[in-house]
This record gives structure tokens, sequence and C-alpha cells, in this order.
């Protein structure tokens, strides 16, 4: 008998699989509480980290991002692009290491709802509405050093 919780758990499990639905619906007064969401950066939002990186060669459409090398010491497989506030504006060619906590929310506007309402058509939003995060900085020591080698 004390086992029928956990079967009844595993065969939801199961069905819930077997529907083959990607959505999973959470109520947003649920996240920060019950749910928390996992950042670009592998740590809940709002948990502090220290991260080191430099500038990208190209910025795309981001006003202040860093090319993310390390979290808290750790090389990360591969870097990651995240887009700062609160931070200096970065200098090429210089390596940083910044501290503070990632952040996140909705970013862009619901096309169904602008084409409902009649502001646009299919199309028209060039960006999807999606969350989006972003890291906040609260210790700026500047630039650490070069990243070129010198020809000395």
């Amino acid at each position: 008998m004390r086992y029928l919780p956990l079967l009844t758990v595993i065969s939801l499990a199961v069905v819930s699989i077997a529907a083959d639905d990607p959505i999973t619906r959470v109520n947003s007064d649920d996240v920060g509480i019950r749910v928390q969401i996992i950042g670009a950066l592998g740590q809940p939002l709002g948990t502090f980290l220290r991260i080191e990186g430099r500038p990208p060669e190209h910025a795309g459409m981001l006003a202040n991002p860093l090319l993310v090398e390390k979290v808290d010491g750790k090389q990360l497989e591969k870097p990651f692009l995240i887009e700062t506030q609160r931070a200096e504006k970065f200098v090429a060619g210089r390596s940083y290491s910044l501290a503070g906590y990632e952040n996140g929310a909705m970013n862009s506007e619901p096309e169904e709802a602008l084409i409902k309402a009649g502001l646009a058509k299919p199309g028209d939003v060039q960006q999807p509405y999606r969350f989006a995060t972003w890291f906040v900085v609260l210790t700026h020591p500047g630039p650490e050093k070069s990243s070129k080698t010198s020809g000395r």
C-alpha cells in the first residue's frame, strides 16, 4: 500500500510523456516560490555568481554583452553570450571578472495578441515572445588584462 502513491506518480509521468505535450504550464504566482527558473548560466535566477569573460567581436542587437567563459571559477564547455546591466561599457580585447546575479523576464511582444488587436499582421513581429535573461552586475572591478598577447 505504501507504494501506491509512487506508482500513481510514475503512471502520471508516463501518461504526460506519452501525451507528447512539450509545454509545461505554471502559475505566475509560483515562480520564485514553488518554481525556480534556471538561468542560462546554470543557476537559479537571483543566485550570486562570479563570471569571467570578454566582449564579443560582434555584439549583434545586444547593448553591452559579455562572452562568459567561466562561472564561479568553472570553465564553461562553450562560452555563452549574455547581456549585462549596470556594467560600464566593455573594452574590446580585455577580460572582465564581474559579480552579480542573473535575472529575466518575458521579452518582445506576443504576435498573436497584436494580430487579434489589429496592430500587426503575421510575420510583423521580428523577435519571438519568449523568456530572456541578463546578468545584473553588482561589482565591476573593471578590465583585468588584455586578452591579446604583446609582440615583444
